[in-house]
């Protein structure tokens, strides 16, 4: 009898460790950005390189290079360990990093898009 109530609270305490895991797997710490941040800064991130590669700014301007990450960074509010710890978060975490990255795409695609209306290419 007894030892069918030590199994049974044991039992008990291993269903409820494994559901506490699997809550606690799907937040977000603090200190990680938003999804949506996130994409907002990457996005920002992305257009400034692209920027600074057609200005020449690619290769051996790191300095300058920095500064204008940099910007982009006090422009969110963010420094520069929150975004690496987000950077951290969401690229150990595959089904976050896709669920960003097809994000950051539809993103790309609409400025794109705009740019083509107006005649740019």
């Amino acid at each position: 009898m007894r030892n069918k109530a030590k199994y049974r609270l044991r039992t008990l305490y291993i269903i409820h460790c494994a559901l506490l895991c699997i809550m606690l797997c799907g937040c977000r710490p603090r200190g990680v950005l938003s999804s949506s941040e996130m994409r907002s800064v990457l996005h920002d991130l992305h257009h400034a390189e692209a920027v600074l590669q057609v200005a020449g700014y690619n290769y051996g301007h790191d300095e300058a290079v920095a500064k204008y990450y940099q910007q982009i960074l006090d422009d969110h509010g963010i420094t520069q360990a929150q975004f690496d710890s987000s950077l951290v978060w969401y690229n150990n975490g595959t089904n976050r990093k896709t669920n960003t990255g097809a994000n950051n795409r539809k993103c790309y695609h609409k400025v794109r898009n705009a740019g083509k209306n107006k005649g740019i290419s």
